[in-house]
């Protein structure tokens, strides 16, 4: 017994905890009604008496001040879960499926403190049906009961749950059909015989075959809908009669616009909920003008400011959206004034909700545009002046921190914050660019550029969510490139302290003291007071640098000063490198950057109009043209043009450039960022840009600028030149046609071996056996001068003139060669031409022997053929009779000359195309000197406008002929 009374004794005492713990009067109730002998121990007068007496004076003050402190939190914590409840709504609504089938929906019920699962359960069990908890389309829970139970359902509601639930403020039966399908809006006769069916079933309800119901489809206009006792539906748009109200549509779930009045009223009341739902309902009312002027006049304006100033919540959220659209429409602007732009901005720095964010930003846009408003639209003076970023100022003083919060909003995952940011923001761009003085707006610009808002838009641009954002974003691209006007019309004048420093700083960048040491003094001469070459050397054309800025004004100041800050180093290295060089090897390094400006400002169309730009919102339908219209690569211009100033660099090294020189690889750069800023995609990054102007070869980009030569001249001179041209191709291809077939008049001598005797199928065997005994050296082929035989012949040796063709005792008639097969190296050009039986060709890539083979069908005669002789038959058996394909001749051209002049001349001898690369060059370019030479006879006269000049510039000069015989030639 000892044992285990020192056992329970050695067991730790029975501890209860309490459910409301953080909440001291929750726990004591809590405690006094599941454990009253543990209350009376702890908050009986005894225990607080001898608790309260063992602290000293301090202490009971400090512990009177806790208590008071925790009973207060948690009377606030409890007020304000008794006030979300009270604007916590339960919503039924009775919803129709498919073939006139119900569902009844509750919504809301989570927010009491009831447990969905549980009351679906109960509600199965009630109505013996089905009933579910369902995911709503915004991410919460509703509870659905299969069939119409509305009415009952309320009804239980009330009596299980109505001391949780106040049924008569927070309950709403919604009696509205909510159609899960949409009628096409020309399917008359289903919206003939629903309106028919309806308005039978509210006939019926009054005991009788007729019954009229009127829509209010505006303030004045209302549709009615008359069935008659025939059943005849008749339907008529009428004026409303003043001061009479249209019919109530409860009895049938017909929805009806609601009245300004029972609006106003709901919008001035004290319960919340009810200004919430109407707020709700007005923000998609007031879109249509007629409704928004009527509920100006109606008194509606001061109670929305008010709701916009002091709501909150989902309340606060549908008044900025109805007065976002109510100044929209242009109406309402009388009620904007310093306390809701205040409020408005405190709300986008201070206020983390979507929803009242987009609602907050949508005002400040318009405010902001309203100056191009009033433009458009007379209004009185009061009102003209508000508006602008001006209208913005006094709220900004006192949120400094509104640019800052408006800039980070573009990194929301919520689309449509990210579109209403930054149409605010270029809102606000337009308006420095407009109003500003020409100090002000680059300040603002600036201030908004160090907050990161280029690079968050660059990932706009960038991303997958373009369609969303496509019409701000595209705004934001045009006012980049206006930004680029604006700095580039700002002329430089040293005169301004910011042109002055920025100068000094590119000059001071560029350590003048240890560069170029000035050298000794003569005698009786004085030191300058400056160095004569300070600007010069640093690429300036003149001792005044002002001039090289005429075209490209204070933007190529800033991007010379960007490089120069950024590449300090590596400036003075390249001036240091160059000081101790010829002077005419010397890169101007300022010219070069004003250069690669004006590249880039020509590459992206900055000079092109705004409306031209707006042009671009037309493409936006479709997502293709997102590649074409969007240059993110835009808004990276500082790095585009320092990519750019070391390309050309690089090219200037590697083609041993000198000062003349400089135009010509301009015009290199300009290819090349055409070609590699031109096509690049839009998801290309600009590090990837970097890397491609970096290592960018010149033996390609000299193949892109010869290709664009040429492609310059055709659309110049292509439409003139045309017949010409083919004129000269067919004169160039009949010439050499003769050239080559007078090549085989003349006859010519071949290499032979033995192989050709194995092969001559005209040889008897003993010839041929002999042949092999004693093989000739060599063969002689020539055409006759009829060109209808090729007369050929064997011989140990080759003379040094050429045997008569009457030596030649074998021929080929022209007539039975069916094809010319060869391994001689075909052009390119000619490869797809040739592919026919005449031309037939073996290449290979390496080859030590060039082969022509003749091939032909020989016809059969009643004797025997003579060696090598093929008689021309006219017998009609003969040419029906199809012959197997022979060879007839082969011979090896020792070089590739020969080989072109036989091959090509044989093929054009039976009227086909030359394949080899030599006679196709040849031809080409005899057509290009014909062309030469024919252009040399276009005079240099007035014709069109081309004595002054053309497009308004001088005439170039004609060289003299003065000491010049006739006999000159030009150089082609």
């Amino acid at each position: 017994m000892a044992d285990e009374a020192s056992a329970d004794t050695a067991l730790p005492a029975r501890q209860v905890y309490c459910e409301f713990g953080g909440t001291t009067k929750k726990c004591e109730e809590w405690l006094k009604k599941a454990h009253p002998d543990m209350h009376a121990k702890f908050y009986s007068e005894e225990a607080i008496s001898a608790g309260i007496a063992s602290l000293s004076v301090e202490a009971q003050k400090r512990a009177e001040k806790d208590a008071a402190k925790k009973t207060a939190k948690a009377a606030a914590a409890e007020q304000r879960e008794a006030e979300r409840k009270a604007e916590a709504m339960v919503y039924i609504k009775r919803v129709e499926r498919q073939k006139r089938k119900y569902v009844t929906v509750v919504i809301g019920l989570e927010q009491h403190g009831l447990e969905l699962k549980k009351v679906a359960k109960e509600l199965g069990k009630k109505f013996a049906t089905g009933s579910s908890v369902t995911k709503t389309a915004s991410g919460g829970e509703e509870v659905t009961v299969q069939g119409d139970v509305s009415d009952d359902l309320y009804d239980w509601l009330e009596e299980k749950y109505g001391d949780v639930i106040p049924m008569d403020e927070n309950v709403e039966s919604d009696e509205e059909e909510v159609r899960s399908h949409s009628v096409p809006a020309l399917m008359l006769p289903h919206f003939y015989s629903t309106v028919l069916c309806d308005l039978r079933r509210i006939g019926h309800r009054h005991g009788s075959n007729s019954a009229t119901i009127s829509v209010p489809l505006t303030s004045s206009l209302n549709l009615n809908l008359n069935l008659n006792n025939q059943s005849h539906l008749s339907i008529a748009i009428a004026p409303q009669e003043a001061g009479k109200r249209p019919t109530n549509m409860d009895p049938d779930n017909i929805p009806q616009s609601p009245n300004v009045s029972q609006l106003l009223v709901a919008l001035g009341g004290y319960d919340d909920p009810t200004r919430k739902m109407a707020a709700f309902k007005l923000q998609n009312l007031i879109n249509d003008p007629s409704f928004a002027e009527h509920f100006v006049q109606q008194g509606g304006l001061p109670k929305l400011r008010l709701l916009v100033l002091e709501s909150s919540g989902n309340t606060l959220a549908y008044g900025l959206a109805s007065f976002a659209r109510l100044l929209d429409v242009d109406q309402g602007w009388e009620a904007v004034d310093k306390a809701v732009v205040e409020k408005v901005v405190e709300l986008v720095v201070c206020q983390p909700l979507v929803n009242i964010l987009r609602g907050a930003m949508a005002i400040l846009v318009l405010i902001v545009s309203r100056p191009y408003y009033t433009e458009r639209s007379p209004i009185p003076d009061a009102r003209a002046q508000l508006g602008g970023f001006q209208a913005l100022k006094p709220a900004i003083a006192v949120y400094p921190q509104f640019l800052e919060m408006l800039v980070s909003r573009l990194s929301s995952a919520d689309h449509a914050l990210c579109a209403n940011a930054l149409q605010l923001i270029n809102s606000l761009m337009r308006d420095a660019f407009t109003n500003d003085s020409e100090t002000e707006w680059p300040r603002f610009i600036k201030r908004i550029q160090d907050l990161g808002v280029i690079k968050a838009v660059y990932g706009l641009m960038k991303g997958s969510a373009l369609q969303d954002l496509a019409h701000p974003l595209l705004e934001f691209q045009a006012l980049t490139k206006v930004l680029l006007r604006r700095w580039r019309d700002v002329p430089v004048d040293l005169a301004k302290p910011e042109h002055r420093r920025t100068i000094k700083a590119i000059h001071l960048a560029s350590d003048p003291e240890k560069t170029a040491p000035e050298p000794p003094l003569k005698e009786g001469q004085q030191r300058p007071r400056h160095n004569p070459f300070k600007w010069r050397r640093l690429g300036f054309t003149t001792e005044s640098p002002e001039a090289d800025f005429a075209d490209m004004g204070f933007l190529g100041m800033m991007d010379l000063s960007d490089y120069v800050r950024k590449h300090q180093d590596e400036f003075q290295h390249i001036l240091m490198e160059q000081a101790v060089g010829p002077e005419t090897k010397r890169c101007p390094i300022a010219r070069l950057s004003l250069t690669i400006t004006s590249i880039l400002f020509e590459h992206f169309e900055v000079e092109r109009i705004e409306h031209e730009d707006a042009k671009g919102y037309l493409a936006l339908d479709s997502r293709t043209n997102f590649e074409k219209i969007f240059k993110p690569l835009l808004l990276h211009w500082s790095r585009l043009h320092v990519a750019g100033l070391h390309a050309f660099l690089r090219l200037w090294k590697a083609t041993g450039a000198e000062l003349d020189d400089f135009s010509k690889i301009a015009d290199l750069v300009r290819i090349l960022i055409e070609s590699v800023v031109g096509g690049a995609d839009r998801t290309k990054t600009i590090e990837e840009i970097e890397t491609e102007l970096a290592a960018f070869e010149y033996s390609k980009l000299r193949e892109l600028q010869m290709e664009l030569l040429d492609l310059t001249y055709e659309d110049v001179w292509g439409h003139h030149l045309t017949g010409v041209r083919e004129e000269l191709q067919t004169e160039a291809l009949q010439f050499v046609k003769e050239q080559r077939i007078r090549c085989l008049l003349a006859g010519a001598w071949f290499p032979l071996d033995a192989e050709y005797n194995e092969t001559e199928t005209s040889k008897s065997g003993k010839e041929a056996v002999s042949a092999l005994r004693i093989p000739p050296s060599c063969r002689y082929i020539r055409l006759s001068e009829d060109r209808a035989y090729l007369h050929w012949g064997d011989f140990d040796e080759q003379d040094d003139s050429p045997p008569d063709i009457s030596v030649l005792k074998d021929r080929i008639d022209v007539s039975i060669i069916s094809s010319v097969v060869s391994n001689v190296t075909t052009s390119d050009k000619a490869s797809t031409s040739s592919a026919n039986s005449t031309g037939r060709d073996f290449q290979s890539d390496k080859f030590t022997t060039t082969e022509i083979v003749i091939h032909g069908y020989v016809p059969k005669s009643r004797g025997a053929p003579s060696r090598g002789s093929h008689a021309r038959t006219t017998s009609k058996a003969s040419s029906r009779t199809p012959q197997p394909e022979r060879v007839l001749l082969k011979f090896q051209p020792p070089s590739h000359m020969l080989a072109s002049e036989w091959l090509d001349g044989l093929l054009m001898l039976l009227n086909q195309q030359p394949i080899t690369a030599e006679t196709n060059k040849l031809i080409s370019m005899m057509s290009d000197y014909g062309l030469r030479v024919r252009l040399l006879n276009v005079p240099f006269n007035d014709e069109d406008g081309m004595l002054g000049g053309m497009d308004g510039a001088d005439a170039p000069e004609i060289p003299s002929r003065d000491g010049l015989d006739e006999d000159y030639y030009y150089q082609i």
